[in-house]
């Protein structure tokens, strides 16, 4: 089954809507789904980079397996680069994302990715919450055994796959491509729910 089929199969929840966005200028869409527990929630989105990366497949069974919590609604790039090329700022799928989030605000973006290296590593922008972010992310991993790394108030040395100017911070989630398929996945998905139960703690002492 291809990914895009497999976010296909998680149509019919009543809180879940999927639809395809185009890419001006190429013969190519893009796949979004709206998660939206609730009504009036912030808004959270998350990206994967291409279909047959562990990222990809860690960011469908994130939300299959409902592990993206009920307090925030979530905009979500199943795949940025569905035909596999490169990433790069003001590519048709950057220009079309974009577009498609011009009106929203999102108080936090994930970027799930592949990379060299031996460990995990968490990066976040320079917002105010990514210390802590970063923190929870690399302890929650460290807690089962597995390496973990952070790089708090830094850019990412990739290209985005996230328009900036519409999120209030972004974390970039790399797991090493040297780990097992099943290790890789289970590292985007324990650094997701770490990150999203940080987020909830920090609103709830808010309030």
């Amino acid at each position: 089954m291809s990914l895009g089929d497999a976010w296909r199969t998680l149509r019919g929840r009543g809180d879940f809507a999927l639809r395809e966005v185009a890419c001006v200028g190429e013969a190519r869409t893009l796949l979004v789904a709206d998660l939206v527990p609730r009504s009036n929630a912030p808004w959270i989105t998350l990206a994967g980079e291409q279909p047959d990366s562990a990222a990809t497949w860690a960011l469908l069974s994130i939300a299959r397996d409902g592990l993206l919590c009920n307090g925030f609604a979530y905009r979500i790039w199943p795949s940025m680069y569905p035909n596999g090329e490169t990433p790069r700022r003001g590519s048709p799928e950057f220009r079309a994302v974009a577009t498609a989030t011009r009106d929203r605000r999102f108080e936090l973006g994930f970027e799930l990715r592949e990379g060299a290296g031996e460990a995990f590593v968490c990066e976040c922008d320079a917002r105010a919450d990514g210390t802590g972010s970063c923190a929870a992310v690399t302890a929650a991993l460290a807690e089962v055994g597995f390496s973990a790394g952070e790089r708090a108030h830094a850019a990412s040395a990739a290209t985005p796959l996230l328009p900036r100017r519409t999120t209030d911070q972004t974390l970039t989630l790399t797991t090493p491509q040297n780990a097992a398929w099943n290790d890789r996945i289970a590292m985007h998905r324990i650094a997701v729910s770490a990150a999203l139960a940080y987020m909830e703690r920090r609103r709830a002492e808010r309030t």
